[in-house]
């Protein structure tokens, strides 16, 4: 029999055909030691770590790849239960595994196998994360009690390793594109930006090396500058939380732009560790918006000051009243009336409101 690539499957069946050999009465004395022979053999050249715990969880006997991919020898292992300190097991998410979660313990509990349960192995001196595909299940005696429970391990840590690899590079590109509405930059928490969309270029003119050079108080507008580290500042303390923000930003060619969106903290995310940034440019709908609101207010100033004219009995302060409602209604910085002086034919100003009123 070619031992080298037993697989675990093949040493639980020479297990079932050595009990029924044992069970036979026919069986020699010479044959049955013959088999566990073999079945030592195979249970110490077995390329996937065995471990076999008592009914107690504690540990009856393991083959050398267990004391390997366990990082304790023999001896250390031999005797230890299920709450012994010694075990350091992670989920597939590098989450410190539960205690009812070990798989002896789920056996013990549930009374049946597991199978195909992936589990890290944390070598604490190390550091290190030692992949397995864990399978086990229980051996029951003749009063259907769990007499034993038996563990394989199989190192699956290279193919594990390269998954988590191609996930990270699939998330952070997800995370990218779900997120997408144009600009998509990522900065790190001193706001220092290690990723913008190649959208960036098209929208602001500037290309990566060239906005590398500008720093934010020319990039973006000076009224703006307290809110974006206000924003930045919530988000911040408020992870995987949608922080909204609008600002200003300029345009290589000098004119600034309006952009809308997100900032999402992706700190903690070992994946993306980095803030994102989601910016679209809504220019033509900010500045529609901000004419609309100039005609309206035109509009509206008009009509009151039609009411003024139709309703005032007194020209100075009919002139009051125009110049007050023009700032208040009209939006303007300031406004004033004159009246041309009929010897000088100068323009002598009479009421006023606004900015020079201070």
């Amino acid at each position: 029999m070619d031992t080298e690539n037993l697989t675990y499957q093949q040493l639980l069946t020479e297990n079932e055909d050595l009990k029924e050999k044992l069970a036979d009465k026919s069986e020699t004395k010479s044959d049955v030691a013959i088999n566990k022979e073999m079945y030592q053999g195979l249970f110490e050249i077995l390329d996937a770590g065995i471990v076999i715990h008592a009914g107690d969880s504690s540990v009856i006997s393991c083959n050398p790849k267990a004391a390997e991919l366990l990082g304790l020898d023999h001896d250390q292992i031999k005797g230890l239960k299920a709450n012994d300190k010694f075990w350091h097991f992670v989920d597939d998410k590098k989450r410190v595994l539960s205690l009812p979660d070990y798989p002896v313990n789920k056996i013990l509990k549930e009374r049946r196998p597991i199978k195909g349960i992936v589990l890290g192995i944390h070598q604490i001196e190390s550091g290190t994360i030692t992949w397995c595909l864990v399978n086990g299940f229980p051996v029951f005696n003749d009063q259907n009690q769990i007499s034993e429970i038996v563990i394989s391990f199989v190192d699956i840590s290279e193919s594990k390793n390269a998954n988590d690899i191609r996930a990270q590079n699939e998330r952070k590109f997800r995370s990218l594109v779900e997120n997408n509405e144009g600009i998509i930059s990522l900065i790190n928490r001193d706001f220092i930006a290690f990723y913008r969309s190649p959208s960036s270029a098209r929208i602001t003119g500037w290309t990566n090396e060239e906005y590398d050079l500008v720093s934010s108080i020319d990039y973006i507008h000076p009224d703006d500058i307290n809110l974006v580290r206000t924003k930045m500042s919530e988000a911040l303390i408020n992870p995987d939380v949608n922080i909204p923000l609008t600002l200003r930003v300029k345009h290589k060619l000098g004119h600034y732009l309006f952009m809308e969106g997100v900032l999402t903290n992706k700190l903690d995310d070992p994946f993306i560790n980095g803030i994102i940034v989601n910016l679209r440019d809504v220019s033509e709908r900010i500045n529609a918006e901000q004419k609309f609101e100039r005609i309206s207010r035109l509009y509206l100033f008009n009509n009151v000051l039609d009411q003024r004219i139709i309703h005032s009995h007194d020209e100075r302060v009919l002139f009051k009243d125009v110049c007050k409602v023009a700032v208040d209604i009209g939006k303007f910085r300031m406004a004033w009336i004159g009246i041309i002086d009929e010897n000088t034919k100068a323009l002598l100003p009479v009421e006023f409101a606004g900015a020079e009123s201070g």
